[in-house]
């Protein structure tokens, strides 16, 4: 056991290295704030990276952190807005900026900079390559007020190339890899992505159809 807050330490993420695992937890936030904090192996030095300054009943919350190469950590941003977040660790330490404020809800903040949009506020909750160079997240392209779930359509969207500027909307950016039939579904509140070490393929958690109508569960795919 390496950490023993009463709080809920959640979505832990090693980092490359292996000194390091960041996770998220709400106690600071209460229960629908969620800050990042970082720990290591050994259950020392547990600390602070990120955290909510702006204050609302129902707070704000970070979510699914994902390493890259040269420290930095790409995670979910989930307020009025969701989005896909660069957070350019490595430089805030550089800057002895850590812990960092968020003091916005939505949009760009101090050594945190927004890469992907999430409309209609489902989807995303990337997977990043072990090289940094491959993002893929879950969209829902069926508009979840308008579509009954029974026709709504999920699809699982790739970009290559770099994650320092804003790729654009999560259900449209992007290469399409994977779509489900009306009805079918890639969960967006677990992991549902995952790339293989060398970055040429991509565990998917899906149901194709019928999750809504009959009932049938996930399996796990490999996409190339």
């Amino acid at each position: 056991r390496i950490t023993t807050d009463s709080s809920d330490d959640i979505q832990p993420a090693w980092s490359p290295d292996g000194t390091t695992i960041a996770f998220v937890s709400n106690r600071i936030g209460g229960r629908d704030g969620h800050d990042l904090f970082a720990i290591n192996p050994d259950g020392t030095n547990e600390r602070l990276l990120a955290k909510f300054t702006v204050t609302d009943p129902w707070g704000g919350r970070f979510g699914f952190p994902n390493w890259l190469n040269n420290g930095d950590i790409i995670l979910m941003d989930y307020k009025y807005f969701h989005e896909v977040m660069h957070f350019y660790l490595d430089s805030a330490l550089s800057n002895q900026a850590v812990p960092v404020s968020r003091g916005v809800w939505d949009g760009n903040s101090d050594y945190i900079k927004r890469i992907l949009f999430v409309p209609g506020g489902l989807g995303a909750h990337p997977a990043v390559s072990p090289d940094g160079s491959k993002i893929a997240w879950v969209a829902l392209i069926d508009n979840w007020a308008v579509i009954p779930p029974e026709q709504r359509r999920w699809q699982v969207r790739l970009f290559t190339g770099s994650l320092d500027n804003f790729i654009g909307n999560t259900d449209a950016a992007g290469t399409l890899i994977l779509q489900t039939d009306p009805g079918g579904l890639i969960e967006t509140w677990t992991r549902a992505l995952s790339f293989s070490p060398n970055g040429q393929k991509l565990a998917v958690a899906v149901c194709f159809s019928n999750w809504y109508t009959q009932g049938k569960r996930r399996d796990l795919y490999i996409v190339d």
